[in-house]
């Protein structure tokens, strides 16, 4: 789920999604539970660079890098790392 949608059924009051289900089973909130979710996707990120970095090729690396901004930065999570 990327960010904008997330936002989009809040404000149209839809809780049948991924964020609403997980924040439900560990009694936080959505908002909560969205900004979790954003940590955990950077994390991923930065841990799948470092695997590459060190294990990849230079091609490996780029490739994810091209992505990594195009799937996570631009089209889920607007995130302040991009």
């Amino acid at each position: 789920m990327n960010g904008a949608r997330f936002y989009k059924e809040e404000l149209g009051n839809e809780t049948e999604n991924y964020v609403h289900h997980r924040a439900n089973l560990e009694g936080k909130t959505a908002l909560q539970t969205l900004s979790e979710i954003k940590r955990e996707v950077i994390l991923a990120g930065e841990n799948t660079l470092d695997i590459l970095t060190r294990f990849g090729n230079e091609a490996t690396v780029k490739a994810w890098q091209r992505w990594e901004y195009g799937h996570v930065c631009v089209t889920s999570f607007h995130s302040k790392k991009c």
